[in-house]
């Protein structure tokens, strides 16, 4: 009973220093890492795999997204990417998590890589950052050492869905240790948004020719 009323103590005064905030909008909120009245009806959930129509092989066998890049996803994983809104990751994770549920088994998860300017620019590579925590939420393997940029690029935002997928392809090749790590394994790539789908698909293709057996994707946001 006295340690019952001690944890009810601390909760009360860490919400009473720290109290419970939206991790999509910020805003105060009931319960900490929920949505708050606003943001939670305007989350757009998506069912179900993506189609990927690309003009070459789709070397993904699933590819698969939370919710769609529209707001308040979208504001929240800007300020996740470049703010550090901690609680939009452990919703994201969660989000991640729930819908790796429905998905098969795999039994390595990886992120695809950033241009080193932009790791430096940012801090952090964000779908690093949530393949790590969704690997240890689900008691999968690790590994950001798969899959390695051949070239730089440009940025894809502003670009046409065709020069996107011209602008990543053949830009990713797998790492020297990546043939011991997937050989005839199960790979699931971990990115934030996904548009196109070129890019998990280049990744996906370098992690083929590893020998994975298959490689799934898995994105937070998708955008429609």
């Amino acid at each position: 009973m006295l340690l019952e009323c001690v944890k009810g103590l601390t909760c009360a005064l860490v919400d009473l220093v720290f109290p419970p905030r939206c991790p999509l909008c910020g805003a105060l909120a009931e319960k900490s890492d929920e949505p708050c009245g606003d943001c939670e009806p305007r989350i757009a959930r998506i069912p179900g795999d993506a189609f990927l129509d690309l003009p070459w092989r789709v070397w993904l066998g699933r590819a698969r997204s939370c919710f769609a890049h529209e707001d308040p996803v979208r504001r929240a994983l800007w300020s996740f990417k470049y703010e550090g809104n901690i609680h939009a990751l452990r919703f994201f994770v969660d989000a991640l998590a729930r819908e790796l549920g429905g998905m098969a088994g795999y039994d390595v998860i990886t992120a695809v890589p950033m241009q080193g300017m932009r790791v430096i620019r940012r801090g952090v590579n964000a779908a690093a950052l949530l393949a790590r925590s969704l690997a240890g939420e689900s008691d999968v393997e690790f590994s950001s050492c798969l899959i390695g940029r051949v070239r730089a690029v440009r940025r894809q935002v502003g670009l046409s869905r065709m020069q996107r997928m011209e602008n990543v392809r053949g830009v990713f090749a797998a790492t020297g240790r990546a043939r011991e790590i997937v050989h005839d394994r199960s790979v699931l790539i971990l990115d934030d948004v996904m548009t196109t789908g070129a890019t998990l698909n280049e990744c996906a293709r370098a992690l083929a020719a590893a020998g994975a057996r298959s490689v799934d994707a898995l994105t937070v946001a998708r955008a429609l």
